[in-house]
């Protein structure tokens, strides 16, 4: 009888000893477990997903309700100001109200107050943050002055979705109603007040959108972004540290709201709004920014006075501001046409393009499936677009200043919203706190109709901060 021989895997542990067919049978039984355990694995790995999602919707929810209450504390601080104001001196402030609204807020929410107008994000019904902006500081008060057309908006501000409604293709018109104009009954000292009140919503806007739509951070994802999205981030923040910044989830968010105004402030909210719609215009009005910006001026001529005239002009402040009561007037002129409108939707969806570029990678929708972000951030751009126009629709001069980074904490024009450097503003300028990042822009308007020159800070800047070296 013929005895098999026996076949030896070398190294092969428990499969010693046993025959080659017995060797495959194990084999397969432990590839067969294996199998097994994969799929397991698998789906351990699917659920720990889908617990991340529902973490991630967590954190969003609980992200709001932090608004909510910094919604509401911001309400309670207006109501004891306002009520300590008239407990100071009750007669003044009947008389401030009777001639400029102040809203009063109450302690807590109701259903039968009128609330304040709020920026809301479309598919939300959360309203945005309090605005880091102080009140406006506009001082001294700035007299009336008398100019040829009204600039009074038409009824109270209204909010960002009621001004854009759903999507560019669908708005037949970019522009609110309440678009201002050069008024015989220009009163500087309730347009400033409207103007820093858009704008602080604008920026309040771009911060909610931060808060809602960053995505969280990850190493792996991070390190593969477009290099043209790290280097619009490094530039808009700072080389060393912007990883640091995207690392921390509570600064990642404030990088996004800061790479939205920094492409607000330097692409749209400039006179150049509605270049390209009239060529004749825009040399224009490019010799008159140029004058405004070099003391040059060449051939323009303008309606209000000629070359000679204007350097004859002893007061630079007298020529600055009939320059910007020309370019007010050009700008006016250019929006009339109704093909501006289609214009103007143009602009903003190539805006749109451009910014949705740099900052999709950090949304929790890079590709844009769900399109909220894509919605939400369209508002913003026609919102900006529309104010940007109404700005430059005015004789006055605005400075967009975002604090750079190692500059010193100034409270004076400055916010600090960073979570782990608290205290009194003095305080924390004592202690030679540094800017880490500035979110948003100090905002100051500048109206030449005076002498001396008005200037006024409309706008703090909302900044992070860090400990000096």
């Amino acid at each position: 009888m013929a005895i098999e021989k026996l076949h030896h895997v070398p190294g092969s542990g428990s499969l010693h000893g046993l025959t080659y067919a017995d060797g495959i049978s194990l084999l397969q039984t432990r590839v067969k477990a294996t199998q097994e355990r994969l799929k397991e694995v698998e789906a351990a790995l699917n659920r720990c997903h889908e617990y991340r999602a529902r973490d991630i919707e967590t954190v969003s929810e609980q992200r709001i309700k932090i608004l909510e209450l910094e919604d509401l504390i911001q309400k309670q601080k207006t109501t004891i100001s306002n009520q300590s104001k008239a407990i100071a001196d009750p007669k003044t402030i009947r008389i401030r109200q009777s001639t400029v609204p102040v809203p009063i807020f109450p302690l807590t929410p109701s259903t039968t107050t009128q609330p304040r107008p709020t920026v809301r994000l479309p598919h939300s019904n959360i309203p945005s943050s309090a605005s880091p902006y102080s009140p406006s500081v506009f001082a001294p008060s700035l007299p009336s002055i008398d100019l040829p057309v009204s600039i009074i908006p038409q009824g109270n501000l209204t909010s960002l979705k009621e001004n854009s409604k759903s999507s560019l293709g669908g708005k037949e018109d970019n522009l609110p109603p309440n678009t201002w104009s050069l008024g015989s009954s220009f009163d500087v000292k309730t347009v400033i007040p409207l103007i820093s009140a858009r704008l602080q919503s604008l920026f309040s806007t771009t911060q909610m959108f931060g808060h809602m739509y960053t995505n969280f951070p990850s190493i792996q994802f991070d390190s593969q972004l477009n290099p043209q999205v790290k280097e619009y981030v490094m530039s808009i923040s700072d080389k060393i540290h912007a990883s640091t910044l995207l690392g921390n989830p509570c600064t990642r968010l404030c990088v996004v709201s800061k790479a939205i105004n920094f492409n607000l402030v330097h692409e749209i909210l400039q006179p150049t709004v509605v270049q390209g719609f009239d060529a004749q215009i825009d040399r224009e009005t490019k010799e008159i920014q140029k004058y405004l910006t070099t003391g040059m001026l060449s051939s323009l001529q303008l309606p209000l006075a000629g070359i000679d005239e204007l350097s004859g002009i002893d007061t630079p402040a007298v020529v600055r501001h009939s320059l910007l009561i020309a370019r007010a007037h050009h700008i006016q002129a250019v929006v009339k046409p109704p093909k501006f409108s289609e214009f103007n939707q143009n602009n903003t969806h190539s805006h749109m393009e451009k910014l949705w570029r740099l900052i999709a990678p950090l949304t929790h929708d890079p590709l844009n499936q769900y399109q909220a972000a894509w919605m939400d951030l369209q508002d913003i751009l026609i919102e900006a677009q529309a104010l940007a126009i109404a700005l430059y629709s005015l004789p006055f001069e605005y400075s967009f200043k975002f604090p750079a980074v190692n500059e010193k904490f100034e409270p004076g024009t400055m916010v600090n919203g960073d979570l782990l450097i608290g205290g009194d503003p003095q305080t924390v300028k004592q202690n030679c706190a540094l800017v880490r990042l500035g979110v948003t822009p100090t905002i100051s308007i500048q109206d030449n109709s005076t002498a001396p020159v008005n200037v006024g800070l409309v706008g703090r800047a909302k900044v992070l901060l860090r400990p000096p070296p």
